[in-house]
């Protein structure tokens, strides 16, 4: 390596500062457990910067729910919105991280999906807290800052798991040309999950050290600036990026169908364009269901069930109403953290009638 960072002293000199191989995979390793801020998130997301939340280092990971752990997640993190992040490292010189790493850390996802859930991830960051002698209820509530609901943010977990809605992220002292084409093509090409590479390099002299990362795979995709909403124009654009002409129709009549029996409240994320459907309730400011440009639905039951006017019978209908058009509902899931999902690019037809009936239906009960 031949790189050189500047730095100038108060009396204008020159101080020059050579980079510096890192010496081991667990150094990269190290580094990020202790400084997980090295994963740049204003880079990840310059509009909505990430923050870290860390859960566990070489977390297990199963192929079966049934069976012991096959391999290990060098780490497991979560952002501000719950969404599941894992990192693999790899130093420049290991062979694998051409090409052998991206389908290691594809497979991880694929996995983690169906083998993990909100409450699992939740007991290790729980561990985690104990191990280094915090509370955890304390330090995610400072982490989750004026947004400050727990519960509601342990749910999302779980949603965003099940939905496939991850980040994948390859960290290596020096990230190959190779490796910079397959995480462009695949963050470009996937709705729900995103992929990025970080390169860290270090810089050293005597006892000074520099860290300087730098991000791979941003997607180049129409954004809504920070704190503005979505309207129906905007929404139906960024809907043709991901979604084919008969499912444009399906999504286009489930809104229009929102929009005549219920209230549409667009959505403010920077990156994902979604409306709410809401219902003329004084004491119920919640959506019911969220509607995403991608096809994703999301069914906000959990937040039926707590309302006290609603409940658990109310919850427990429209669980079982969404049961039958196939969405996945745990029978043993407490209704209270039933926040499923499901996409209207796998219903036919008939089901997406049946669903616009159970709409119907909600409406009427809660009112």
């Amino acid at each position: 390596m031949s790189g050189k960072v500047f730095f100038i002293k108060e009396e204008d000199e020159l101080i020059e500062i050579d980079e510096e191989a890192l010496s081991y995979e667990s150094h990269l390793q190290d580094l990020l457990y202790k400084y997980p801020n090295l994963l740049p998130g204003d880079q990840i997301d310059p509009s909505s910067p990430r923050r870290w939340l860390a859960i566990s280092k070489e977390e297990g990971l199963p192929d079966d729910e049934n069976s012991a752990n096959r391999w290990s997640v060098d780490f497991l993190l979560l952002d501000q919105d719950g969404i599941p992040t894992l990192v693999e490292c790899k130093r420049s010189k290991n062979p694998q991280l051409r090409r052998e790493v991206v389908g290691q850390l594809l497979e991880y996802a694929a996995n983690a999906r169906h083998n993990w859930e909100g409450d699992k991830l939740r007991i290790k960051f729980e561990e985690l807290c104990e191990n280094q002698n915090e509370n955890p209820e304390e330090k995610l509530a400072d982490f989750l800052g004026q947004d400050n609901d727990i519960e509601k943010f342990w749910n999302d977990v779980d949603t965003n798991l099940h939905a496939g809605k991850l980040r994948l992220i390859f960290v290596a002292d020096q990230i190959p040309e190779e490796l910079k084409k397959i995480v462009e093509f695949l963050n470009q090409q996937m709705d729900q999950a995103e992929v990025f590479a970080v390169e860290i390099k270090q810089y050293s002299r005597d006892k000074l050290r520099i860290l300087v990362p730098k991000v791979y795979g941003r997607k180049n995709k129409t954004i809504i600036p920070s704190g503005a909403a979505w309207d129906e124009k905007s929404f139906f654009d960024k809907a043709k990026e991901s979604l084919k002409e008969k499912d444009l129709e399906k999504l286009n009549d489930l809104y229009n169908f929102a929009k005549a029996n219920g209230i549409v409240a667009w959505g403010g994320g920077a990156k994902e364009a979604t409306f709410g459907l809401k219902m003329h309730h004084p004491g119920f400011s919640k959506n019911l269901f969220t509607f995403f440009s991608t096809g994703r639905i999301d069914a906000y039951i959990g937040e039926i069930v707590k309302y006290k006017y609603f409940g658990n019978e109310v919850g427990k209908w429209l669980a079982n109403e969404l049961k039958k058009i196939g969405v996945e509902i745990s029978p043993n899931k407490d209704l209270k953290r039933a926040y499923p999902t499901f996409n209207l690019t796998e219903l036919d037809d008939e089901q997406i009638s049946d669903f616009k009936k159970i709409i119907s239906a909600l409406l009427e009960r809660c009112k």
